[in-house]
């Protein structure tokens, strides 16, 4: 997936500023699943989303953009109840991401409620926009 997203010149129009910068490449320092670095992970579901919603006309720049950076909590999550006390990462890290996200890019109101609302349904409402979903 990787190689054919960056392949993509469209895809990466819609997300170079983010893939530049350093924050975002601090990602690569945190496992998310498995052996997956968060980095990796964002970029496969930011690319899958562009392509769907590309596919059904919808607005993929945005699915991309708010995807890439659903997950921009900038820490390792396996340990994090450990070290905070907060047992609630699944509910809490999109709130997180989305501050994150706010500080360091531009980003428009579809593309932060992608991040917001990226755990639905366990976060309970439901994201406003089809690429949300």
């Amino acid at each position: 997936m990787h190689e054919k997203c960056i392949r993509d010149r469209e895809y990466i129009n819609c997300v170079y500023d983010i893939l530049m910068n350093p924050v975002f490449q601090r990602m690569k320092n945190y496992i998310q699943h498995g052996t997956t670095t968060t980095l990796k992970h964002c970029l496969d579901v930011s690319y899958v989303s562009y392509k769907i919603c590309k596919s059904y006309g919808l607005d993929y720049r945005s699915a991309a953009r708010g995807a890439l950076l659903h997950d921009l909590f900038l820490y390792d999550w396996h340990g994090y109840a450990k070290r905070t006390g907060n047992h609630f990462h699944g509910f809490t890290h999109p709130r997180v991401a989305l501050h994150n996200a706010t500080h360091y890019f531009q980003l428009n109101d579809k593309e932060q409620d992608i991040i917001l609302k990226h755990m639905w349904p366990l976060t309970v409402i439901p994201p406003k926009s089809a690429e949300g979903y």
